[in-house]
């Protein structure tokens, strides 16, 4: 398995990054660490510097919070335009509540280990930037989507919507 400060100095040099996922919590595969320090790292803090150059903190002001949560929420595709040319679109992206998720219990478990170990963590404990209302709303646009493909009319083969077609 690869030393977590492996995992994460490829994307970005913040220390409680390593820290975090060194944290004995629970056992966790190569895969599982990989997957979190790519949402934490790569998904959160990267995207932070590179839109608040110099950003050296995980305590964040609204305004870059509610900046990030929008930003994670879509995605850039590059389409045809109307003209021929490329045009770019938002699309929402499928796995924005997880990695809402996974921010969200990043601050969450340093809160927690803030009040175990205040001398290792309270230097890192900070209000969260993700409310249990930005991961509940993924999930109800989520669930508003499915009950929409639901009550869709079931789609029936050709044949059966034109059986004469096939008699000639």
């Amino acid at each position: 398995m690869q030393a977590p400060p492996v995992l994460t100095s490829r994307w970005s040099g913040c220390r409680i990054f390593p820290r975090r996922l060194r944290r004995p919590s629970i056992p966790a595969r190569r895969v599982t660490l990989s997957k979190l320090a790519g949402d934490l790292v790569r998904l959160f803090w990267t995207d932070l510097e590179r839109h608040h150059p110099g950003i050296g903190s995980i305590s964040l002001a609204p305004e870059i919070a509610a900046a990030w949560r929008h930003r994670i929420s879509y995605r850039a595709v590059t389409t045809a335009a109307p003209g021929g040319g490329p045009a770019q679109a938002l699309v929402p992206r499928a796995d924005a509540r997880s990695v809402m998720m996974t921010v969200r219990a990043f601050y969450l478990d340093i809160a927690q280990w803030a009040l175990d170990e205040p001398h290792r963590w309270a230097q890192w404990a900070v209000p969260c930037p993700i409310t249990e209302t930005d991961c509940n709303r993924a999930r109800h646009d989520k669930l508003t989507l499915k009950s929409i493909l639901r009550n869709l009319p079931p789609r029936r083969p050709a044949a059966a919507i034109n059986p004469m077609k096939d008699q000639g």
